[in-house]
């Protein structure tokens, strides 16, 4: 396992970043496409597997499902394993996962492993990259796309207390990933930073269980 940092060449980027807090993998992948100037996220496929047009061994980017993704993009962009890993869709699994039922695991690191996100357990739990969901006021703070927006359950944003938007508010097609780092809707160019927040009152607390039960942290705390 450990031959697999260097048994590619991995040409560098130009520009990296690093992880900002709660940032979910794909907005990381789309931030990094945006600070080099490539098109989309095919031109990362092409740095870490060489060739494009062989997409049946490619992994999915995304939410990897082998280690060695995660080593080639911990090469490509310096950020660790462990962090990456973190940062995708992964890290949802102790959550998703039936009582009394262990979850699939993949090889990892040395002789570990790590929990893998199937189909199954993200259907109707988790949203895609091409149905998610923000906050205005944290997109005005920041453009990247947040881990805790990703839950389906999850519908308000604790910090700014107002509803989640998951469509465009000028055409009214849902988002994806790749537009809420943009911070436009690619349909009408509407500038979603810029949307109405719509404030809830109350307390929140269930939207603060739910919420702190995916991200794995006490409520009571």
């Amino acid at each position: 396992m450990k031959n697999l940092h260097t048994s590619k060449s991995i040409l560098p980027l130009l520009r990296r970043t690093q992880l900002l807090p709660g940032e979910s993998l794909p907005s990381l992948l789309e931030r990094l496409a945006q600070l080099n100037y490539y098109p989309s996220l095919r031109t990362l496929n092409y740095i870490c597997y060489g060739n494009p047009d062989t997409l049946k061994n490619q992994d999915n980017l995304e939410c990897p499902l082998r280690v060695e993704t995660f080593l080639r993009l911990s090469n490509l962009t310096h950020i660790s394993p462990e962090d990456l890993y973190a940062a995708s869709n992964h890290r949802f699994v102790p959550f998703l996962s039936p009582p009394g039922q262990s979850p699939m695991e993949f090889p990892w690191i040395g002789l570990s492993s790590k929990v893998m996100l199937t189909n199954n357990l993200a259907y109707g739990c988790l949203r895609s990259a091409e149905a998610a969901q923000y906050c205005p006021h944290c997109l005005n703070t920041a453009a990247y796309h947040r881990l805790n927006w990703i839950p389906v359950p999850a519908a308000i944003c604790l910090e700014h207390g107002c509803l989640l938007v998951s469509q465009c508010p000028n055409c009214l097609k849902r988002l994806s990933i790749q537009e809420i780092v943009r911070n436009h809707c690619k349909a009408c160019q509407k500038d979603l930073s810029a949307t109405e927040a719509v404030s809830v009152k109350g307390n929140f607390l269930s939207q603060k269980i739910i919420q702190s039960w995916f991200a794995g942290t006490d409520v009571t705390k």
